[in-house]
């Protein structure tokens, strides 16, 4: 009775969890901005009604107060030091109050951080923590002589990224739903099912329904993949969506070899059971070793991402640039192991161990690997340390028997990834 109102309680947490991370997720998209002006040049700019005869406004964007801003101008030549060292100077200021807020001259300190691409170049500007609500605005200023026609010429972009930092407040929905599948994981302890080794070693029938479970998942994370909805909120949306194909496609596919090999239950082939060693048939013993060892594996991949050279960006560190998308990120990561643990360390594992071991640790860990190359293809150290990752909670599936451990060091492994993106402020 305990057990089923723990198992009640857990999935509450779960289930709001996610809508209170989702609703996040939304809210901080939604505020987020992005704001890139018009491209024109400062001879034209002279005749808006804020010209001066020394200045000519670039942009202007309203921002409101506690909002982190960074403000950037591109313009459509290489900025060579040569030709305009010294030539002007750009300025953020909040005319209302006409307090300035970044100063750029275009010295050659300033024109050496320039980043260029072919004859276009990107002049960041700075920025800080929005003091007011406002209009702040962005002038090109230059001395009593106007810089030379050709340079007046050139055609200026302005852009300003504005988002909320995350604070801890934004992780506890993330933690809520961490806290539901920990508790889930207790209650299945308080059943105290014990792993079985004597399933008929009849694989055959498994290989038909096992192939067709790693088809249904391809076609669902191509589905995702090339969806024509995009950003954090739909990025967690369609998380979860993988998440329930996952283990949908995990208990359908099992409850099918079980009933052809008559090999034990669902919860058997699954390995939803205690491990097989005694002094880990505690949770109290079990829990904190596992989220222990989650810790310790992303502590390892913070080194791999650290000494392994990038060639490009990957498309995880676009997707976690914004607030919104680490929220997003931080809550997938707590919801995800679920299904993905399911999946590749229940039902892969557990249709072909009785085969070979071998091939079943293998097949478990590359397929891991392979759904999620495409995250972070590009970044050499984050493919590494997902490499690792999978090769060890398949390990951990190998040595205890049970999936229950693989899915509790790898929440541990997500959240700590995840963590130092929230402040404590």
């Amino acid at each position: 009775m305990f057990s089923r109102l723990l198992a009640s309680f857990a999935a509450v947490c779960v289930l709001a969890g996610s809508v209170w991370s989702g609703s996040s997720i939304l809210r901080r998209e939604r505020s987020e901005l992005e704001w890139e002006g018009p491209s024109r040049s400062l001879l034209s700019r002279l005749g808006d009604p804020h010209a001066t005869r020394i200045s000519a406004r670039v942009g202007s964007v309203r921002l409101r107060r506690g909002e982190s801003a960074f403000f950037e101008v591109c313009a459509s030549d290489a900025l060579e030091p040569k030709r305009w060292e010294n030539a002007l100077q750009f300025m953020v200021w909040r005319p209302k109050t006409r307090e300035l807020m970044v100063r750029v001259p275009l010295d050659q300190a300033h024109l050496m951080a320039v980043k260029r691409r072919g004859d276009r170049a990107c002049l960041p500007l700075g920025g800080g923590v929005i003091p007011a609500d406002g209009a702040y605005a962005i002038e090109a200023v230059w001395a009593s002589k106007r810089p030379p026609l050709a340079l007046m010429r050139v055609a200026w972009t302005p852009r300003v990224l504005a988002r909320r930092l995350l604070t801890w407040r934004d992780q506890v929905p993330v933690w809520l739903v961490a806290l539901g599948v920990l508790l889930g994981v207790f209650a299945l302890y308080r059943v105290g099912v014990h792993t079985t080794s004597d399933r008929p070693g009849r694989a055959n029938p498994a290989y038909g329904a096992l192939l067709m479970a790693v088809v249904t998942l391809g076609i669902a994370w191509l589905a995702s993949r090339f969806a024509p909805f995009h950003g954090p909120t739909a990025g967690f949306i369609k998380g979860v969506a993988l998440m329930l194909v996952e283990g949908g496609a995990a208990f359908v596919c099992a409850a099918w070899i079980v009933r052809r090999t008559s090999g034990g239950g669902v919860r058997s082939m699954l390995a939803l059971a205690l491990p097989r060693q005694r002094w880990l048939r505690s949770a109290l013993w079990m829990l904190p070793l596992s989220i222990t060892t989650g810790f310790v594996l992303s502590q390892v991949a913070r080194v791999a991402l650290n000494l392994i050279p990038a060639t490009a960006d990957a498309p995880i560190q676009s997707f976690v640039a914004w607030p919104s998308g680490t929220l997003s990120f931080a809550a997938l990561g707590a919801l995800l192991p679920v299904g993905e643990e399911l999946f590749f360390r229940g039902l892969v594992y557990g249709a072909l161990e009785q085969r070979s071991k071998v091939v079943a640790f293998l097949l478990s860990s590359s397929l891991f690997v392979v759904f999620h190359a495409h995250q972070v293809w590009g970044n050499w150290g984050a493919f590494v340390a997902i490499t690792i990752t999978g090769v060890m909670l398949t390990l951990l599936r190998a040595r205890t028997g049970s999936t229950l451990v693989p899915v509790v060091v790898h929440i541990a492994y997500n959240l700590s990834l995840s963590n130092g993106a929230f402040g404590w402020s």
